[in-house]
């Protein structure tokens, strides 16, 4: 009798071990996916930048070519194509966006079961929702700005427009680009604190897994 207590009193010591382990794994596998989202949204972001700056010399293109102004008529421009891939930008932004809130959730969940420490999930949770709200204030804002941006650079292919009301487009532009910025300076300020919390989620898992 002495003999099965052992036994059981062994397994279920082993299934403790084993269910810590896992949940451990599932706790370090959830951080590492909220560190490649946040990766892909810096990347994503870069790209988006990349074509902005590519903007400013299809721009300048555009207008000292031969057709001048009426360069702008022509849909297949490539100012116009910039625009579409920076919509197709966006909807892949949304799409990590989306993803980060799910993981978020479940983080909370895993830290609701004692197996990471409460007060820096709270953090990364207060931080990650700052971070996924201003996401979505920057790509819908964007979004609606690509809009509103197309419409402006068709506008200058006005054959009425003049040197005045030129420029009173190109400020608008201006205004939807620094907007933009705006917006996207709230979520790139986030990215840092962010990475460094779960940094710190990660060595205390690895320190767990040392001692088992």
């Amino acid at each position: 009798m002495k003999k099965l207590i052992k036994s059981l009193s062994l397994f279920l010591v082993m299934l403790l071990i084993v269910g810590c382990s896992q949940s451990v794994e599932r706790s370090d596998r959830t951080i590492t996916l909220i560190q490649d989202n946040m990766t892909n949204v810096i990347n994503v972001i870069s790209e988006i930048q990349f074509n902005e700056q590519e903007l400013q010399q299809q721009f300048e293109s555009m207008i000292n070519s031969e057709q001048e102004l009426q360069a702008f008529a022509n849909e297949e421009a490539s100012i116009y194509q910039n625009i579409q891939t920076r919509q197709e930008l966006m909807k892949k932004l949304d799409e990590h966006r989306n993803t980060l809130a799910d993981l978020r959730d479940e983080i909370k969940v895993q830290a609701e079961r004692n197996e990471l420490p409460s007060d820096q999930v709270q953090q990364v949770d207060q931080l990650m929702e700052g971070f996924v709200n201003h996401l979505e204030v920057y790509t819908t804002d964007y979004q609606a700005n690509l809009t509103t941006e197309k419409q402006l650079y068709q506008s200058m292919a006005n054959p009425d427009l003049d040197y005045t009301q030129f420029f009173n487009l190109f400020d608008k532009i201006s205004v939807l680009t620094t907007n933009n910025q705006m917006n996207l300076e709230k979520v790139i300020e986030l990215v840092e604190p962010i990475n460094t919390i779960l940094i710190n989620l990660k060595v205390h898992l690895a320190n767990i897994q040392e001692a088992s």
